[in-house]
């Protein structure tokens, strides 16, 4: 007995992975740290900080580092790319300075327009007027063998360089993701980030949506390794993952909301839900709820066609329905969906 849909996950993955070699994104990384090696030390200079080309280090993190980025059609493909080097940040204190640096290392009039965020400077590429790529440049500063992190925005009264582990949350996310079994986690993730976009769409914020992060490092806390007859189940992983998540919700009696917390495995150790306010958090339970009750309803459908369905209503239709038998047979539990 092979796993139920196994092609359909297959299939799905292929369609919505992003190719760790996307030319696109390799080219333009290229381009852009090219230019801050070139520039930045000049810019630097202004204000008072000495340091080379050779001083600057850049490492790939996050999403694509980890082989874990989408492709789908309605996400924006994007590159974390960490800007490290030494400094003295009790003398250089205030990192939206060090940043403007960067930003203007990057621009190029007319041509390219980079943004200072919160936590990075960022460079957007569009494509017929829509955002099609983007690469984000997080500023670390190494400082008496410790790294902080540039935060805040250019104008913005609350900034900081925040102690924090860059390459400690690699090898964490490295070790996670090891393996065969890594390799279905993997998948896993992949499939919440397209829940994400299928479920929230173009009508929330950032701060009022699970995080990636988030979804990555709770997937990887509950996940089990499931086959059926030696071959990777990924509906059987999927419905334990999504189980998993929706456990870690503590109910508030008296806001009479479902609420959660999680914890960098690494410092600063912070909450990644910290901006996510507790009514959307109650809102992300809902929705997790209603995707068990669609997984469970495949898992428990006793033909393919029915379960796809299932699956189909949750990540849209990059999951492809198997051929549709000629007489229909059993059922699936009762459904109970949350808005």
């Amino acid at each position: 007995m092979s796993a139920k849909l196994h092609k359909q996950f297959q299939d799905f993955h292929d369609a919505i992975k992003l190719d760790k070699s996307s030319t696109l994104l390799k080219d333009k990384r290229d381009m852009l740290q090219s230019d801050i090696e070139s520039k930045l030390p000049d810019k630097l200079s202004g204000i008072g900080i000495s340091i080379t080309k050779t001083d600057l280090s850049f490492f790939d993190q996050g999403s694509y580092r980890q082989g874990i980025s989408t492709g789908i059609k309605s996400a924006t493909a994007d590159r974390d790319v960490a800007v490290e080097f030494e400094l003295d940040i009790d003398q250089h204190d205030d990192p939206r300075k060090v940043k403007k640096c960067v930003r203007d290392a990057l621009k190029i009039e007319n041509v390219r327009h980079p943004a200072i965020k919160e936590p990075c400077v960022t460079v957007t590429y569009l494509k017929a007027g829509e955002e099609s790529i983007h690469i984000d440049f997080p500023i670390y500063a190494k400082h008496n063998g410790s790294y902080f992190l540039a935060r805040g925005k250019e104008t913005s009264e609350k900034y900081d360089w925040e102690r924090c582990d860059p390459h400690g949350l690699n090898s964490f996310l490295e070790n996670m993701f090891a393996g065969n079994e890594g390799n279905q986690l993997r998948r896993i993730v992949r499939y919440l980030k397209k829940w994400k976009v299928e479920n929230y769409g173009d009508s929330y914020t950032k701060d009022q949506m699970p995080p990636s992060i988030a979804l990555t490092l709770m997937a990887g806390d509950v996940f089990e390794y499931q086959t059926t007859d030696g071959q990777d189940d990924d509906l059987a992983a999927l419905s334990s993952v999504a189980k998993g998540i929706k456990g870690k919700f503590r109910y508030n009696w008296d806001t009479e909301k479902y609420t959660i917390s999680y914890s960098l495995p690494v410092c600063p150790w912070s909450n990644v839900f910290y901006k996510m306010s507790e009514e959307y958090q109650d809102r992300f339970y809902k929705k997790i709820c209603t995707l068990c009750t669609k997984v469970q309803n495949a898992v428990d459908a006793t033909e393919e066609y029915e379960a796809a369905k299932f699956l189909q209503a949750v990540f849209g239709e990059d999951f492809e329905l198997p051929e549709e038998p000629k007489a229909k047979s059993g059922t699936a539990r009762n459904e109970y969906s949350y808005a």
